[in-house]
Formats: C-alpha cells, sequence, structure tokens
C-alpha cells in the first residue's frame, strides 16, 4: 500500500441561495427607495416651479408699485432717473395724454398708433430701466450670475370715467422679449402676448389707478367737459379780512359769470378790497359775499378742527394726507423763507405735482409761476410775499397761516383761499382774478394716482 494519506472529499459551493435573497431584498428595497423618493423628486421640481413662479409674480407686482411711483414723480432721463433738465418730460407726459377739459386719460401713441413701454431688470443690488419716448428700449442685460428677474409695464386709460388708468405689468425671471411682449398698441387683443420660455417663469398682473390729490370738478356736461371746479369763487376767506400798511387789492371775476368775487365769513370787507365782478354785469353788492354761512358753519363744536373742514371741502381730504400724497413736493422752509427761484425750479421739473410750502414764501425775481395750460397748486403755511417783481401765479394758492399776510404786487390768475383770516398788504396794482379754465385744469391735470381698492387682477 502507498504510505500516502487519501486526499480529502472536495467541499461543495454554499450561499447561491442566499445571494438570489440578497439580490430579490436589494431590487425591493430599490423599489421601495424609488417609491419613497418620487414624492422628494415631485416636491423639488415643484419647489423650483413655485420659485420661479413666485419671483415673475413679486418682479410684477414691484412692476406696478414702481410705475405708480414714476407716474407720481417729476422730469425723468431715457434711463428713468430722475432729471434737472426741462427737456425732459415725466414719465406721466411721456406716456399718458390727458384731456385738460375733461379729465380723460389716453395712451400717448407715435404715427403708427403704437405705444411706447417701459423696460427693467434687476441688475445684482439695483434695477436697470429703459423709458424711451417711443417703442421699445431694453436695458444692457447682466453680466454677473444670480437670477436676474425683469418687468415691463404699459399704461392705458378708461374710456368710461375720467382721471382713471389701467396699469399692466409682466414679469419673467429673466430679460427675454418674448417674455415680457404687449399687444404694440395695447388695444388689439390679446393684449397681454407674453410667452414664458423653458424653465421660466412669467406672471402677467393689472390694476387700476385713479387721480386724487386735486381740487374737485363739481359739474360736468352732456360731453363730460368740466364746466365747474372747486373753488367757484376768486378770493374765499374763512374768517375775516383785513388791510395793513395801505394794503389794496383788486378781485375779479372778469373769467366767469358764476360765483363770487370775494367770499368770506366775516363781517364785512375792507374798501380796499375792490371787486369786480364778471363781464356786463353790474358794479353791486352782487360781487361779494359777506357772513356766510357755509365757512361761519365750518367751526361747529365736536369734529374736526374748522380749519380742517375748510382745508376738506377744496380738497376733499385733510391737510396732512394732501402734504403726504404721492405727487407731492415739500418744500422746507421753516427755517429760511423759499425764495421765487426755488419754487420756479421747484414746478418746472416737477410739472403736474402739488406744491406744498412749510414756512414763509417770497416770490422775488420775474417770471410767471405756471401757465395758463399747466397752472400750480400751492399750498403755504406761513406769510406770502409777492415781493415787488410783479410775478404773475396761474393756478390756486391755499394759506394755511392763523393770519395769513399777504404782501407785494400780487398777481394771481385763478383763485386764492385763506383758510383763517386774511391781511392784505399788498401794493397798488395788486390783483387776483379768476380764471376758470385754470382751476379747470387743476382738477384734471394736477394730483397723485393711487390704486382703486378691488381694481387688482392676476391675469391677462
Amino acid at each position: 500500500m502507498s504510505g500516502r494519506s487519501p486526499r480529502p472529499p472536495r467541499r461543495r459551493q454554499h450561499g447561491l441561495a442566499a445571494l438570489a435573497v440578497v439580490l430579490l431584498l436589494f431590487f425591493v428595497v430599490s423599489l421601495v427607495a424609488a417609491y419613497t423618493s418620487r414624492n422628494l423628486i415631485f416636491e423639488q421640481r415643484t419647489g423650483v416651479n413655485q420659485y420661479r413662479s413666485t419671483q415673475a409674480m413679486e418682479t410684477a407686482e414691484a412692476g406696478l408699485e414702481w410705475a405708480l411711483l414714476k407716474l407720481n414723480g417729476g422730469r425723468i432721463d431715457a434711463d428713468c432717473e430722475p432729471s434737472t433738465d426741462t427737456s425732459d418730460t415725466s414719465f406721466r407726459e411721456r406716456y399718458l395724454v390727458t384731456n385738460a377739459d375733461t379729465g380723460f386719460i389716453g395712451a400717448r401713441v407715435d404715427g403708427s398708433g403704437n405705444v411706447a413701454f417701459a423696460t427693467c431688470v434687476r441688475d445684482g443690488e439695483n434695477w436697470s430701466c429703459r423709458c424711451p419716448a417711443s417703442g421699445i428700449t431694453l436695458p444692457d442685460a447682466p453680466t454677473t450670475e444670480g437670477p436676474h428677474p425683469a418687468f415691463r409695464v404699459a399704461i392705458i386709460g378708461s374710456t368710461a370715467r375720467p382721471g382713471m388708468v389701467r396699469i399692466y405689468a409682466n414679469g419673467c425671471t429673466r430679460l427675454v422679449e418674448d417674455c415680457l411682449t404687449f399687444s404694440p398698441n395695447m388695444s388689439a387683443l390679446p393684449i397681454v402676448r407674453a410667452v414664458a420660455p423653458s424653465g421660466e417663469g412669467f406672471a402677467a398682473i393689472s390694476t387700476w389707478a385713479g387721480m386724487t390729490g386735486r381740487v374737485a370738478a363739481v359739474e360736468r356736461d352732456g360731453s363730460k367737459r368740466v364746466t365747474v371746479a372747486l373753488p367757484r369763487d376768486t378770493l374765499v376767506v374763512r374768517e375775516t379780512v383785513s388791510t395793513a400798511a395801505g394794503g389794496t387789492l383788486r378781485v375779479a371775476r372778469t373769467g366767469s359769470d358764476t360765483g363770487y368775487a370775494v367770499r368770506l365769513g366775516g363781517a364785512s370787507l375792507p374798501s380796499a378790497v375792490e371787486t369786480l365782478g364778471a363781464p356786463g354785469s353790474p358794479a353791486d353788492a352782487g360781487t361779494t359775499l359777506v357772513g356766510d354761512d357755509a365757512l361761519k358753519d365750518l367751526a361747529e363744536p365736536g369734529g374736526p378742527p374748522a380749519e380742517v373742514r375748510m382745508f376738506a371741502s377744496v380738497f376733499l381730504m385733510r391737510p396732512e394726507t394732501y402734504r403726504d400724497q404721492p405727487a407731492a413736493v415739500v418744500l422746507d422752509c421753516s427755517a429760511v423763507t423759499c425764495d421765487g427761484e426755488a419754487v420756479e425750479d421747484t414746478i418746472a421739473l416737477n410739472p403736474g405735482r402739488p406744491i406744498w410750502v412749510e414756512g414763509d414764501l417770497l416770490l422775488d425775481g420775474s417770471g410767471d409761476i405756471g401757465s395758463s395750460a399747466a397752472p400750480v397748486t400751492i399750498v403755504v403755511t406761513g406769510e406770502l410775499d409777492f415781493d415787488t417783481g410783479g410775478r404773475t401765479v396761474y393756478g390756486l394758492i391755499y394759506g394755511r397761516a392763523a393770519d395769513w399776510r399777504l404782501a407785494g404786487t400780487a398777481r394771481v390768475e385763478g383763485a386764492l383761499i385763506a383758510e383763517n383770516n386774511l391781511i392784505v398788504e399788498t401794493a397798488a396794482g395788486s390783483t387776483i382774478d379768476y380764471d376758470a379754465d385754470v382751476v379747470r385744469r387743476l382738477s384734471t391735470l394736477a394730483g397723485s394716482f393711487a390704486r382703486l381698492p378691488g381694481a387688482w387682477k392676476d391675469f391677462p
């Protein structure tokens, strides 16, 4: 026999069944994981879409607010920035046309009947905008990383109600022309023609805005033309009129056959204040109304003070509301008296905006303040001195001082109102002449645009 021991039998392989079970379990676990993560994947995609949609919606909303801000602002350049060049127009003048007789507002169109559009894009921390006088001009595309949403605004008027406009805003998650497009003339349907590119968010919203913060139009004829606006009278004084330092004043209603030359709550009018009626009317007491009950009744006990009621009877709002309205320009003259140049420059750069002078005003120098076609509303809380230059103010001047001193060589084409007492120290040749056209234009051209409640819409 051989001395070698026999080989042990070869061991058989085991674990094939276990491997099959493990693979099966792994497959089941994968199916469970895939089924479970489908909600996560769905939520991720939904979240991205929601992010883009929200960004576009907020951008469009920013466009509405931006348009309202610009409508209530002064002159702007091609980049929509404030301008000190009087050859530039305001946003309101650039994109809207207002009928001075009726107050109806329409979009300004070019020779082809198309309107112009303002476009803005978010460039890092700031907005870059273009406000062309015609057509479309895109701002420069951002070169930095990050989201760069853009909006475009368009404004049209109402054919049914004067003083109203509808502001449209298209918002997109990036500056793409197809994502911002409107109908070129803003009348052919559909008005909103924007289409969002793949992977981008888009929103289209609009709102009605109405003119406020102006003198009231109280009567219209059949063609909606304003026939009577407040004030109806040339000079209105809630309390008394007195003279000092040899003051003299001529008050006339040569431009209208309604209302009074002077209407006051006091018992008498000094003889140094001469009144004239409409052409052809007799020179009698019919040009003056003293002891007016409507003015005296403003001092009733309880409720708002008489001064507030007086102000609201003209502007239909409280004084602080009028001062804080978006379009109002406030000149701080409390420490140093503002001069004529400051007021003239302010009015030149802010067409259609009310002027609130906090303090005394000296209208020195020469040259008209406002014009018959573009009158101004000036509220003065202190004294008003026309100096000797004889500036002519076209519009309405409202004095809020307890004893309002009117001095210098005054010339006003429009109307003048004293909230309390009026002290006349004006020089010979001073005159206030009622101009119905000027007052009517103040009721249609000057004021602030504000959103109308319930007018917001988030679909084209």
